[in-house]
């Protein structure tokens, strides 16, 4: 990580984690609005899948509602 920091050349953001969930809160504010309002509060969970020895992966992933929409990034 040191090595990635001192050559990096883009923004980078460090943060620590700790077991459990994550929320993340959206908000909006419009210009000139001195204020936003929060529109979304949303439990953020990584897809994942289990495999059973015989599938593929790419498979596992198109049977998964969640993981099937993260296909593209692929």
């Amino acid at each position: 990580m040191r090595d990635y920091l001192v050559n990096t050349r883009v923004d980078t953001i460090i943060r620590n984690t700790r077991p459990g969930f994550e929320l993340a809160c959206f908000n909006l504010r419009r210009p000139g609005d001195q204020s936003g309002q929060i529109f979304s509060i949303t439990e953020k969970r990584m897809p994942s899948v289990v495999g059973d020895g015989v599938s593929t992966l790419e498979k596992l992933i198109l049977e998964s509602s969640r993981a099937v929409l993260w296909r593209a990034s692929f």
